[in-house]
């Protein structure tokens, strides 16, 4: 019954003319979206071309119709809360739609037209705004400056290290742990003595001296 063609009026701009003069506002899109938008919007449910008694959806073909039953979600719930099985008797073809006229929808001139997507074009991303007015700026890690605490507590913070650089080798430094049992065993007699403790008991694990180590 209404046949749109994206392609050949993909450019021209369509007003809803009972948004303009019922309720202030302006709506302009594509043909088509403005006739779905009057089809949901102004037109009650017995005027729609093809609708659904079940769960309400409406369209301009029966392609549609019979596809929203797996589609629409809407409608596979309405069967399970009202726990009955779908029929296509719920399906309706009007035999007198209402019929969208240039009383309820307007095509505008071609230079209106031509205004109108390009003011949408230079409208504002405003999702891009809002994530920016959230995040922080995403600059590289290095120049992200340090929070208050580590300011203050961290050490300085070493250089980067660019492609071209490499680790030098550090020297490995090994311990005698025989240079340790006379610092250790002065510790534990001090901890002893504090607590009052009692001379250890012979099963108990006491520092003796260890050979000496051999360092290359």
């Amino acid at each position: 019954m209404f046949q749109f063609s994206s392609s050949s009026q993909r450019r021209r701009a369509y007003q809803c003319l009972k948004c303009y003069h019922r309720m202030d506002k302006v709506y302009i899109e594509a043909k088509y979206r403005v006739y779905n938008h009057f089809l949901k919007e102004h037109m009650s449910l017995d005027q729609a071309p093809y609708y659904c008694r079940l769960c309400l959806f409406r369209c301009f073909k029966r392609e549609e119709l019979e596809k929203h039953v797996h589609s629409f979600r809407r409608h596979a719930l309405v069967l399970q809360e009202k726990n009955i099985p779908d029929s296509p008797e719920f399906l309706v073809s009007n035999q007198s739609p209402y019929l969208i006229t240039d009383r309820d929808v307007a095509v505008l001139s071609a230079e209106e037209g031509k205004r109108h997507w390009l003011s949408i074009s230079k409208k504002p991303d405003i999702l891009s705004q809002a994530i920016q007015s959230v995040l922080p700026d995403l600059s590289p890690v290095s120049n992200w400056p340090l929070s208050p605490f580590l300011q203050q507590s961290s050490p300085a913070q070493p250089s980067r290290l660019t492609p071209l650089q490499t680790l030098q080798p550090q020297p490995i430094t090994y311990v005698n742990l025989s240079e340790c049992i006379g610092p250790l065993q002065q510790l534990i007699n001090v901890i002893g003595t504090s607590t009052n403790s009692p001379t250890p008991a012979p099963n108990q694990l006491t520092l003796t001296s260890l050979p000496p180590s051999h360092t290359p």
